[in-house]
């Protein structure tokens, strides 16, 4: 994962699809922002700047979604935990 001031930047693993839905959220904060796929440079990418936060250090979940599910279920894939004290995402 890199971080930039108004980005996330997480690489996608080759067995990804990049047609999953990737999600992407904040601790204490009630929003979620959907990650867009960059296959020029394979990641994810998550627009910060959508985040209505405060400027503070964030704990962070993401989870990948497969809209291919029976009857078009969405199928939860992975999800992935970060604390705020070790890999956590900056909003400033």
């Amino acid at each position: 994962m890199e971080q930039t001031a108004e980005a996330v930047f997480i690489t996608r693993h080759p067995m990804v699809d990049e047609a999953w839905t990737i999600e992407f959220s904040l601790d204490d904060v009630d929003q979620t922002v959907e990650g867009t796929h960059r296959p020029d440079e394979d990641v994810f990418e998550i627009d910060l700047t959508q985040f209505d936060a405060a400027s503070n250090l964030y704990s962070w979940e993401l989870t990948a979604y497969d809209d291919d599910g029976p009857e078009g279920v969405e199928q939860t894939k992975f999800r992935l935990y970060a604390d705020g004290t070790d890999n956590g995402v900056f909003i400033d």
